[in-house]
């Protein structure tokens, strides 16, 4: 046996009845994972020892955060939330101000198509205007009927007056000879 086997075998108590395995990191670590009693005592082996105690400590600390690292983050998220926040309210007064725009053109608009349509009053005067000069074409038309029913008896008595002279002069010639 070779010295460092038997160094092995008095350190860990192994009897030279029990044949010693080949150990790797590999075994040594499959062997503890299957050991919870054993991993415990390991883990306290480890703390109990002020160096590896100090270098766990270290490597820990470079993962945990320390009061300083939280207020920068804390400053960093405030920061960023600020600056969200004026964003967010330069849009929404951009789209505050742009609606107010697009409501005033939208009155606007209404305002001149309601100029343009006539009101009921609006409609009411027209018919009563419409009334009145209805009624005025219709007086003018009365006057001229009458006119021209005028002309007509004086068109009338003008040819039986001289259908009378004609019938006058031939009888004047016919019963007076020349």
């Amino acid at each position: 046996m070779s010295s460092a086997v038997l160094e092995l075998r008095k350190r860990f108590y192994v009897s030279p009845r029990i044949p010693l395995v080949e150990l790797t990191a590999e075994t040594i670590v499959e062997l503890f994972k299957g050991d919870v009693r054993a991993r415990k005592e390991l883990a306290e082996l480890l703390i109990s020892e002020p160096d590896i105690r100090l270098a766990i400590i270290n490597a820990v600390l470079r993962d945990v955060a320390t009061k300083s690292d939280i207020e920068a983050l804390r400053a960093a998220v405030k920061d960023d939330i600020d600056k969200l926040r004026e964003s967010l309210e330069n849009r929404f007064e951009q789209h505050r101000a742009a609606t107010k725009s697009d409501i005033e053109s939208l009155r606007k608009a209404v305002e001149e198509r309601f100029e343009r349509v006539a009101t009921k009053s609006d409609v009411e005067q027209l018919r009563s205007e419409f009334r009145r000069e209805l009624d005025s074409v219709r007086r003018e038309i009365d006057f001229l009927a009458r006119e021209v029913d005028r002309l007509y008896r004086l068109v009338m008595v003008s040819v039986l007056g001289i259908l009378i002279s004609i019938a006058t002069t031939i009888l004047v010639r016919v019963l007076l000879p020349p």
